[in-house]
């Protein structure tokens, strides 16, 4: 009893008027002796103190607070590139700023986004394939009740951005360990855009991978790579794409070779490290 009576006292209670006689109840549980819950009886409405928070409601009908801070957006980036501008359907986003929590809930236009991760200052999400064909859209976030401004983004058909590279042994690629001359190079990216099955929201791919509506293409050191596969990312949520591409015949090696993933007219480029010829 003292336990529930000290977390009255510092956490407090929402009290519900329902009309008849203030109670407390709870659910029969086998670790405590329901006759000493009943002493709990013995308190009265006088014995607390009501605190009348009605002067915080905006409206009548809204759980949002005057007076609590709205969390503010300072940025919205691909999750991938890290570059800022136009959003596709079903990209990846990291959004930056302050005001973040866990419970965290992100909309486009009115339309809930699939969040992947909220915490402070990051929120990690993909962008509703609703937005397909609009020239922009309206973002917002929500915390406990309070929505930040409205942020104007500008959508295109595309905006790639890469993850990862990964070598044809699945080994991430760097200067210590460079992709052999004709192997695969398998990369992980976003921002692809519309698919055909057309994009669902939050789906896990499985089954028929969509592949987007978009022409797919990797230069690696200038060169056309030879496209083995573009499209979903297995198991991975809607909106994560992996591109299988052949090297190039005769591509420059180094350290530091220049690929670059078009998506129609659209790209992005990192480096990639190729080993010479034996």
């Amino acid at each position: 009893m003292q336990v529930i009576l000290r977390a009255l006292k510092k956490y407090r209670m929402i009290l519900a008027d329902n009309g008849s006689s203030w109670y407390i109840s709870g659910a029969p549980d086998d670790r405590w002796n329901n006759d000493t819950l009943h002493t709990l009886s013995q308190l009265h409405g006088s014995d607390f103190e009501a605190v009348d928070e009605s002067s915080l409601m905006v409206q009548a009908n809204s759980g949002q607070v005057s007076g609590a801070p709205a969390p503010i957006v300072n940025s919205v980036e691909n999750a991938g590139s890290y570059q800022t501008g136009a959003i596709s359907p079903g990209e990846i986003l990291s959004i930056f700023g302050s005001g973040f929590t866990a419970g965290a809930k992100v909309s486009f236009d009115g339309t809930a986004a699939p969040i992947l991760y909220a915490g402070t200052g990051q929120i990690n999400l993909v962008s509703p394939y609703e937005i397909a064909g609009k020239t922009s859209t309206n973002m917002t976030v929500t915390i406990d009740g309070v929505t930040s401004a409205p942020q104007t983004l500008a959508v295109a058909a595309a905006a790639p951005g890469i993850f990862i590279v990964l070598n044809q042994d699945y080994s991430i690629n760097s200067p210590s360990n460079p992709a052999a001359q004709n192997s695969v190079l398998v990369l992980y990216a976003t921002g692809e855009g519309q698919t055909n099955p057309q994009g669902v929201d939050g789906k896990i791919a499985t089954g028929v991978l969509p592949k987007p509506v978009l022409a797919v293409s990797v230069l690696v050191g200038g060169k056309n790579a030879t496209m083995q596969y573009a499209g979903a990312a297995p198991q991975f949520i809607a909106g994560a794409m992996q591109i299988n591409a052949q090297l190039p015949p005769g591509v420059a090696s180094g350290a530091s070779v220049p690929l670059m993933l078009k998506i129609a007219t659209f790209s992005t480029m990192v480096n990639v490290a190729i080993r010479s010829s034996p």
